[in-house]
């Protein structure tokens, strides 16, 4: 069961609702909207169902509900879900925008709201609730409606189809699972047999090697001499042979390194060194070369100038004006002024050229000094070098001699602890070998012992599960239902008759509605729904005291209050899933008089305490009796 609690609306610009709030805080009252035509009454109800589904009650578009004049109308309605708070934000019109929240965050927003609104809220639901020129043959003909139930009932077929699979697929996984096991039992049980048959070979093969050891003559006494003899022999050797390592790593090893380390340092510090003067040469020549090639401009400016002069003298022509003139003097003198000035600067040029040169020579003398340096300490290490290398043949030619060393060794540790050649070669070989041989199967008869201990137990645990596979009738439980939903899927593939159908929906519906109307309303005693020749609905209602009951009489107040406890039943039996906490009624009590008006509002209130709602009730009337709230919107 779904419980959905409205629990506030606020709507602005929505028909005649300008700016409208409304608090669903009442629950078990009996609430009366009134107001005259125009007002808004009936649009309470539509704006919740507009902001729910996008579309108005009566199917309109949602857009034809906005106020007139006005570009956007907004609906905020907050409600519970099973306790969970949510709250639908919804804007209609040109800036149009709906966003759910579900316990104050963002759930989902855009299109996908309506979706999931319909999966929360079902439209029905909602429809039934909001109660507007209701007809309970319409809605007892949507209970009956052969077309629904024919999908409902394909829909379970195609569930039962669904679950009968899953269910042979099961039982098919069992019987493999029981097959594999069995199968691995058989497999694990060859292993086994191989195992113990490896476990006979290395008993007899034990029991040889035990054998040849005491036709050896072997004693444990020997055994401790030869074993002690060799562990002497063993540490002797690795001292001779570490000492003479030790000696080649001290005296050429790490010298050899070191020298060879130094000759790559002098190297690169010998090109850091060139480079540092080969740039220290650029940096102090460029200020002279800048200097010499500003002289030689300046000098060819003016060698131009010396030749305009001579020109102008030869022409007789005055420099400014190019007039012929007498006194040429003047300029001959400037002429002579301009070449002195060339001599000059020519001699400037040629102590920069010095000065160049000086530079270069003293840098390049620095080079050779540094490089002359470095040459001579590579020579000195490579001396060095030449003598590790004698040294070197010298530690090898000591290997050599090491082979005697350690024969001097054996023959006084063979003297120390009584022992022959002939013992060693024979004794140490065979023996060790024996006793190798001896190690080896006994480690491999444990190694087999365990495998086939381990085995054993594999083999137990698979029987096991076997047997609880065999014994926990699971495979029986799975056939049991397998059967039975055989049986229901035969069951449903065998109603095609609709007209049988719809009679069986008929008189199931009018059962339900009976047992609710005596379990939980007192005016009415009893509802018969049949179908006629043409499998029309006929419905009649009797009262308490047997009198059949108009339903059609919208004038009369016993027949309203018979109409309306029969809606309610309809309502208690299509809800079994969903129910909401608020009935909505939309002018239902307008056409009564007074009397009629105060018994149907005193159902309703009693209706409400009942079942712990909020009904609200639409109407033009301006009593507000036997009503616990009155929302007047004059």
């Amino acid at each position: 069961m779904r419980y959905i609690n409205f629990t506030h609306l606020h709507v602005e610009n929505f028909r005649s609702l300008r700016n409208f709030d409304l608090d669903f805080d009442r629950a078990g009252s009996l609430v009366i909207i009134r107001g005259p035509n125009g007002s808004g009454k009936s649009s309470i109800f539509n704006s919740i169902y507009t902001c729910l589904y996008n579309r108005q009650l009566n199917s309109r578009p949602a857009t034809k509900a906005i106020t007139h004049g006005e570009d956007n109308c907004f609906i905020q309605l907050d409600f519970e879900v099973d306790s969970v708070p949510y709250s639908l934000q919804r804007v209609i019109g040109k800036n149009s925008y709906v966003e759910l929240f579900k316990d104050g965050v963002s759930l989902v927003k855009g299109r996908q709201v309506s979706k999931v609104i319909e999966e929360i809220i079902p439209p029905d639901i909602v429809k039934l609730s909001m109660l507007q020129n209701f007809s309970i043959k319409d809605l007892i003909a949507n209970l009956v409606d052969v077309d629904k139930f024919v999908k409902k009932v394909r829909d379970k077929h195609h569930k039962y189809v669904t679950n009968l699979s899953e269910l042979e697929k099961q039982v098919t996984n069992l019987e493999s699972e029981i097959k594999m096991v069995e199968q691995v039992i058989e497999q694990l049980s060859h292993q086994k047999t191989r195992i113990e048959e490896e476990i006979n070979r290395i008993e007899s093969s034990l029991a040889n090697v035990t054998k040849e050891l005491q036709q050896a003559n072997y004693t444990p006494e020997l055994q401790e001499k030869l074993q002690k003899f060799k562990t002497d022999l063993e540490v002797k050797y690795s001292n001779l042979e570490s000492e003479l390592k030790n000696r080649l790593q001290e005296e050429y090893v790490l010298p050899k390194n070191q020298i060879l380390s130094e000759l790559r340092l002098i190297d690169s510090k010998l090109a850091q060194v060139i480079n540092v003067l080969k740039y220290s040469q650029t940096s102090s020549l460029k200020p002279l070369e800048d200097k010499q090639v500003q002289l030689t401009v300046e000098i060819n400016n003016i060698k131009r100038d010396i030749a305009r002069y001579q020109q102008l003298i030869q022409q007789r022509k005055c420099f400014v004006c190019e007039r012929v003139i007498d006194d040429i003097d003047k300029y001959k003198r400037i002429v002579e002024d301009l070449e002195r000035q060339v001599e000059s600067k020519q001699q400037q040029i040629t102590y920069i050229e010095q000065q160049k040169q000086k530079l270069v020579d003293e840098h390049n003398a620095k080079i050779q000094h540094y490089t002359e340096r470095a040459n001579k300490r590579k020579q000195e290490l490579n001396t060095k070098l030449n003598e590790l290398e004698e040294i070197k043949r010298s530690i090898e030619q000591s290997k050599l001699d090491l082979e005697k060393t350690k024969e001097s060794v054996k023959r006084e540790l063979l003297d120390k602890y009584g022992l022959s050649e002939q013992d060693i070669a024979i004794d140490i070989q065979s023996i060790d070998k024996l006793l190798k041989t001896k190690l080896e199967l006994e480690s491999a008869l444990e190694t087999n012992k365990k495998s086939l201990a381990q085995l054993q137990n594999s083999i137990d645990n698979y029987q096991k599960k076997l047997v609880q596979l065999r014994d926990s009738k699971t495979l029986d439980k799975l056939n049991v239902q397998i059967k039975s939903l055989q049986r229901s899927i035969d069951i449903l593939e065998t109603w095609q008759d609709t007209r049988l159908l719809k009679r069986l929906l008929v008189k199931d519906v009018s059962n339900k509605l009976n047992n609710i109307l005596e379990s939980r309303y007192s005016y009415m005693m009893q509802v018969n729904v049949t179908l006629d020749e043409k499998d029309e609905l006929v419905i009649t209602a009797l009262n308490r005291h047997g009198a059949e009951v108009d339903l059609n009489d919208v004038s009369n107040g016993e027949s309203v209050i018979a109409k309306l406890q029969l809606y309610c039943a309809l309502l208690d039996l299509v809800s079994g899933y969903v129910r909401t906490n608020a009935l909505f009624l939309d002018e239902f009590l307008d056409s009564l008089d007074e009397a009629n008006v105060a018994k149907a509002l005193i159902f309703l209130r009693e209706l409400a305490h009942n079942k712990n709602m909020s009904i609200f009730v639409i109407t033009h009337r301006t009593t507000q009796e036997s009503s616990d709230y009155v929302i007047d919107l004059s």
